[in-house]
This record gives structure tokens, sequence and C-alpha cells, in this order.
């Protein structure tokens, strides 16, 4: 610490508490607070009775041991958890415990985030070429899909067309074997991109192409993350940090579902400009 911000550190914060005994501190309110004398470094037991207990202490010296959370709303003159950002590097000593417990804003240090998002921008061509895979094996499953209802219903008919069903057969044979394809090709692709962040792991948020426990963990209790707490530096006091949009599964398809429909209808117009451009030149000759 000292060796960051110098010899003086302490004149940056208004509270110091060390020795803190983490989870006990987050759970049990019944641990003892000490005052720390800076000079040799002996401790006083402070009580914290009265309303104006914390004051006192507060006037006689800014570093604490030990203690409770109990404590830490005294010394800051908290009313609720939510006034105060709590912010740690560990999921269930830092993060889960001050959240569930305390009802504390929380903000979790991730420092491979930092590779993670670099990563994520030089692999961006890769992530495009993955879903370009799982929407075409889409298609391929939708249609596979609908030939086995049109084999369903023949199957059903009391003198189904022999050659009809052999057709369809056929087509569920080409359809499964491209669909296999596509799987294996999109695994292979997945696999490659995860080996890029690391050669064990892959991303730490990702499973596949799904959220991992770890990221899940993330959204659940941390409110904000990020890769180191210096980070803060970029947000004043006023700043408001606001959560995305959750989205269901059904959000996303509708949302894409929007998106390639004006898609394709930017095409047609493209399309129809071409065509008029094409008439009049025609028309000249």
């Amino acid at each position: 610490m000292s060796f960051l911000l110098g010899d003086q550190w302490m004149d940056y914060f208004e509270l110091i508490i060390c020795g803190a005994r983490k989870p006990g501190f987050l759970l049990d309110p019944y641990l003892p607070l000490f005052q720390v004398n800076t000079e040799d470094g002996s401790l006083v037991n402070v009580e914290m009775g009265g309303e104006d207990s914390a004051v006192h202490a507060l006037a006689s010296g800014k570093v604490f041991q030990g203690g409770n959370w109990n404590h830490l709303h005294r010394l800051l003159d908290l009313r609720t958890g939510s006034d105060l950002l709590y912010i740690g590097d560990h999921m269930y000593s830092d993060i889960l415990r001050s959240k569930r417990t305390l009802g504390w804003r929380t903000l979790l240090i991730v420092p491979e985030l930092e590779i993670e998002v670099t990563m994520l921008e030089q692999t961006e061509e890769e992530r495009r070429r993955c879903d370009k895979l799982r929407d075409a094996r889409a298609c391929i499953d939708a249609e596979l899909r609908g030939v086995q209802l049109q084999r369903l219903t023949l199957l059903q008919e009391e003198s189904a067309d022999a050659a009809a069903m052999a057709a369809l057969d056929d087509e569920l044979t080409k359809l499964e074997a491209k669909s296999r394809e596509l799987t294996e090709q999109l695994a292979r692709q997945l696999s490659a991109r995860h080996e890029e962040f690391h050669p064990s792991w892959g991303q730490i948020f990702k499973a596949g192409h799904q959220n991992s426990r770890w990221a899940q963990q993330v959204q659940d209790y941390a409110c904000l993350y990020t890769s180191h707490a210096t980070n803060l530096r970029y947000a004043t006091s006023s700043t408001s940090f606001r959560a995305l949009v959750d989205l269901m599964p059904h959000d996303r398809a509708c949302i894409e579902a929007a998106a390639q429909a004006k898609e394709a209808e930017a095409e047609a117009e493209a399309a129809a400009d071409d065509a008029e451009d094409v008439e009049a030149i025609y028309s000249k000759d």
C-alpha cells in the first residue's frame, strides 16, 4: 500500500480497519473492536453503546482492528447497507456474504477480465463464424423437423406411397448428415477459440456458448465487476451505474427475427434500386 500511495497513505482514507477476520466481520455481531495507536501499535478496546460513541472513537483516531459490520455502519453513519459499496476479490467471503447477509452494494475484482476483454476483441471474427455455423445448423434442424413431420403424416395414411416415403428417408439421411457435420465444425471452432483464451480453461465466463457457473455467480451477486479497483478513478461520486436489460430466450429470438426481417427488407430495397438503375440505362439506349 505504501509503495503505491506513499508513506502518508493513511491520508487517503477516512476510516481504516485491519485484522477484520472475514467472513466473521460480516456475520458475527459480537466481535470486539479495538482502536490502534499508530505510534506504538497498541490496542484500546472500543465500546459502541451510545449514539455519540462513534464520533468519540473517530476523534481519537481512524485506525481500528477487528470489529464487525455493526461497528462499520456506526463509524460511517450508515442507515442502510445499500449505501455502502464493498470491493473484494473473493466471490464467497467477500461478495456473496456481504450481498446476501447485509445487502451491501458489491464490486468484484476479476484480474483476468483485462485479458478476457482483449481476447474477445481479437477473436471477434471467430465468434461471428461460430454464430454463422450455429444459424446454419438451426436452419438444417428446422428442415429436418419439417421432413420428419411429413414422414409421420405419410405413415398415417392407409396406402402410403412407397416412393414418396423413400424420398423422405433419403432427405432425412442427408439432413441428419449435414446437421452432424455442422455440429462437428462448430465444436472444432469453439474449441479452437476457447484455447486462444487459455489452453485448458478457455473463457472464464463461458462454457461452450453459454455462461459459465462463474459468470452466473458474478451476475447474481456482484453489482459491478472490473479488473482493478483503480478503474473507479474514471467514475465520480455522482456516477450512476445502470444494469443492462435482461433478455429471455424468446426476447432474444424476437430481436434477432426483427433484425433479420429488417436486413431482408434492406436487401430487397437495394435490389429494387439496382433494377431501376438497369431499367434507366436500357431506356437511354
